[in-house]
């Protein structure tokens, strides 16, 4: 065993500097600090559904302004083939009717001691505190849903929804270097070689999009083409 008096004379020794009670109070409240935001874990934002650290989410009231700002960013026109069920899971009304409209979280639109009250991150408070008509670019409204499975679908295991995919991607190259292979094709066959379930191996139609990008110089013909 060494005396308080050695373990000093090594820490000199070691010019390791013995923190002094002030240093050692604050980094111990920093590290209360950090455990704390770490059992928190992060916070949704209502208006871009992104999960921030405490220290970047606001917990405001929902008032009269707050709506009136929202309405302003938040309210755009969607598609007529826009889906539904989006539309429902993005439905905060039931906090508070006058949120109709806007799509936001429901998960950070909540009710505390009879005040509702929404979770912002700061980006997109500071952008709607703006006199500005569009919604923040990462917002739900700006088209970043990403909505939820239905219920049926939360139980599914991962074989089932191979099974039963609808969206099977596919990336195919072509290089047209001259010569005899100068001229671009008009059918293309696009053959997935990788195993997987049966299901996903039979022949099937294309029923989405494709997406063609053509990179380097074109001939005068090509282009009018």
């Amino acid at each position: 065993m060494h005396t308080k008096a050695e373990l000093l004379q090594m820490d000199v020794d070691q010019d390791f500097l013995v923190p002094s009670a002030e240093r050692l109070a604050v980094i111990q409240q920093e590290a209360i600090d950090a455990m704390l935001e770490a059992s928190s874990g992060p916070r949704p934002c209502c208006v871009c559904e992104l999960d921030w650290p405490e220290k970047d989410i606001l917990c405001q009231d929902l008032t009269a302004k707050s709506i009136k700002d929202m309405k302003r960013c938040l309210i755009v026109a969607l598609p007529p083939e826009f889906p539904e069920f989006i539309i429902k899971q993005y439905d905060a009304s039931a906090m508070d009717v006058r949120l109709k409209g806007l799509m936001l979280l429901p998960l950070a639109v909540f009710k505390e001691h009879c005040v509702v009250k929404v979770n912002i991150c700061k980006r997109c408070n500071n952008h709607i505190s703006r006199n500005v008509s569009t919604p923040p670019s990462a917002a739900i409204a700006n088209g970043n849903y990403i909505g939820h499975l239905p219920t049926p679908f939360q139980t599914m295991t991962r074989t089932d929804e191979q099974a039963i995919s609808l969206v099977l991607p596919s990336v195919s190259l072509s290089v047209v270097t001259g010569g005899l292979c100068r001229t671009i094709k008009s059918h293309h066959y696009i053959v997935r070689n990788r195993d997987g379930p049966i299901v996903e191996m039979l022949p099937r139609d294309l029923s989405h999009r494709v997406r063609v990008t053509m990179v380097g110089s074109m001939t005068p013909l090509q282009t009018a083409a």
